[in-house]
């Protein structure tokens, strides 16, 4: 018999239950989903068979099931990619953790994708079909057709996410433009600019206390701005380049997590703060060079 770990809202485990009585009950469970991509920018679909319990017939996204009890997210995501499309051996990226909840599934599921390239064979028990869709046509394939409401918004998400880099060199670009071209942006210094970062900050901050999120994605666009000019600024003076920003965030972050990122072992809250403390200040004492 198959056994899920049960678990509540803010994803504690709390007991250990069968799957068909996780299923029959409708309880918050754990589950892995792994979105696939080839090498030609196509968005593999599945479609689940007609007497699956959940959403049968139903197009998804890539391969996808419940966490084991005991078993770890990507230990998960592994398992079910061979299982139902016979992927192994690739690379897995973690894209985010994803919360649905209707009248068909509770789960707090950990979102992955992989490029795949190889042969797909499918597990006839679970799956009818698969193909392949152009990315670029994949919300039209889920607008005309019978597709799980959870990776619908899966997807959505994806989608944002994979488009952020051109969105972001879009924004770089237009603050290059506007600091070459406009008469006021083209003579302001730093000094101009941190006043203008302290000024916004001030506003996200109210916006956080009126919980008006509509003005504080406008006010964190401003914040957003203000950063990107002040890093032009200091690459027109060669003090840094752009890069060296997002090195030095992305370093520090893999250092002072190694729980994450390393093989440290912390689940605890007040423990992964009290260590980040530690290597801030062994950085601060020159240990780390």
């Amino acid at each position: 018999m198959e056994y899920v770990d049960l678990i509540n809202e803010k994803n504690e485990v709390i007991g250990k239950i069968p799957h068909s009585e996780m299923r029959k009950n409708n309880h918050w469970h754990r589950g892995a989903i792994i979105i696939v991509l080839n090498s030609k920018n196509e968005f593999l679909i599945q479609k689940r068979l007609e007497d699956k319990e959940v959403y049968p017939g139903f197009y998804a996204s890539g391969a996808g099931g419940c966490v084991s009890a005991g078993e770890s997210y990507e230990k998960a995501a592994k398992r079910e990619l061979e299982e139902e499309l016979g992927i192994k051996n690739v690379d897995l990226n973690y894209l985010f953790k994803f919360k649905f909840n209707d009248e068909q599934t509770k789960a707090i599921s950990n979102i992955y994708y992989c490029i795949y390239d190889g042969i797909i064979t499918i597990q006839e028990d679970e799956l009818e079909s698969y193909l392949w869709v152009p990315l670029k046509e994949v919300k039209k394939f889920i607008s005309e057709n019978n597709y799980c409401p959870d990776d619908k918004l899966i997807f959505e998400r994806f989608y944002e996410t994979y488009n952020l880099k051109n969105k972001f060199q879009t924004l770089y670009s237009n603050l290059v433009k506007n600091r070459s071209n406009c008469p006021w942006s083209s003579i302001q210094n730093i000094d101009v600019y941190t006043d203008e970062l302290n000024e916004e900050i001030l506003e996200v901050k109210e916006a956080i206390k009126n919980k008006d999120t509509t003005n504080l994605k406008e006010e964190l666009g401003d914040v957003l701005m203000d950063v990107i000019s002040l890093i032009i600024i200091a690459q027109e003076e060669n003090d840094f380049k752009f890069s060296d920003v997002i090195d030095s965030a992305n370093n520090k972050m893999i250092r002072r997590k190694p729980w994450v990122y390393g093989n440290e072992k912390i689940t605890d809250s007040d423990l992964a703060i009290q260590r980040w403390n530690e290597i801030k200040k062994e950085e601060k004492e020159g240990l780390h060079g």
